[in-house]
């Protein structure tokens, strides 16, 4: 059997299992980034937002050819908030807004360990940045823009 990319597993139990959560439930989870006309105008968490990349490292151990694939995967998230105060109170309160949804998916790769290829070696968050900006609803966004990185066995 030839060896495949775990992309479309990772994502798809990640997809999965993040509907599932509690949390999320008034958030916009979705695998893609939709139209400009469809992005709702509270919180929302998209796990592609860009290109994929991929690098895979051929290796030969104990007698056997090894493969294993690292995947970057750039996402973006937004947490919205509007206070009676309004100014600081509400970029705060959409900072924190944002930063819940990414425990959401910090605490889903956690709990539920995504399985792909052989086995899945590592996942990491990074390249974080946070942009806050005017809401056309009143309020606060705090957009965040993220890579998730994850490494497998493949064969």
């Amino acid at each position: 059997m030839a060896d495949h990319s775990t992309t479309g597993a990772f994502l798809a139990q990640l997809l999965a299992g993040l509907a599932t959560r509690p949390n999320l439930v008034d958030i916009d989870v979705r695998l893609v980034e939709p139209s400009a006309e469809q992005v709702p105008s509270g919180g929302f968490l998209y796990l592609v937002r860009g290109p994929i990349q991929t690098s895979d490292r051929i290796a030969i151990a104990t007698m056997r050819r090894k493969r294993d694939e690292t995947v970057t995967i750039p996402g973006v998230l937004q947490g919205w908030a509007a206070t009676p105060e309004g100014g600081d109170d509400a970029v705060q309160a959409a900072f924190a807004a944002a930063e819940d949804i990414l425990d959401e998916l910090i605490a889903q790769i956690v709990a539920v360990w995504p399985a792909v290829g052989e086995s899945t070696r590592s996942v990491l968050v990074e390249k974080l940045t946070w942009t806050p900006i005017p809401h056309d609803k009143g309020g606060w966004a705090v957009r965040g823009d993220y890579s998730l990185t994850y490494s497998s066995r493949v064969s």
